[in-house]
């Protein structure tokens, strides 16, 4: 049991020390290109990456459309609506902080005005900037306007 709550305490210790991890730099994988050769063709027989920041998503080939589709195709589910539903008291102590799904749905902001499912989302989209207004004006009102 000791031995654990040294290896834990210097595991910590050296988890602390490290201000900064970082990242191998792009090109430091690649092979040196030979002499008198063509650094474009060493790079491209090593089948280096390309240029970019590539996240986790792309790399499984799905792109940011196709995961907003995803998410909207989730939230318009029952199992969306229970899973924003089981968030509700955690939402109600952090704040809305974790909110899965939003509020107002996209497809229904794109329908026109005079249709009702366009007003009612156009109508819950100022209800839910309604407290951000109200906290802007509450700053204004303190603000010296002398100046």
């Amino acid at each position: 049991m000791r031995t654990w709550t040294k290896y834990c305490a210097g595991l910590a210790l050296l988890a602390g020390l490290t201000p900064v991890v970082r990242a191998q730099a792009p090109g430091a994988g690649a092979a040196a290109p030979a002499a008198g050769g063509a650094p474009a063709a060493a790079a491209g027989a090593t089948g280096a990456a390309p240029a970019g920041a590539q996240t986790i998503w792309a790399k499984l080939g799905l792109s940011c459309d196709q995961i907003k589709a995803c998410k909207a195709r989730f939230c318009a589910s029952p199992l969306g609506g229970l899973a924003q539903g089981m968030m509700k008291p955690v939402n109600m102590f952090s704040g809305g902080m974790f909110q899965c799904c939003p509020a107002v749905n996209p497809a229904d902001l794109a329908k026109p005005p005079d249709n009702a499912e366009g007003a009612a989302a156009q109508i819950k989209k100022d209800e839910a900037e309604a407290k951000a207004r109200r906290e802007a004006v509450r700053y204004l009102g303190t603000v010296d306007c002398n100046r």
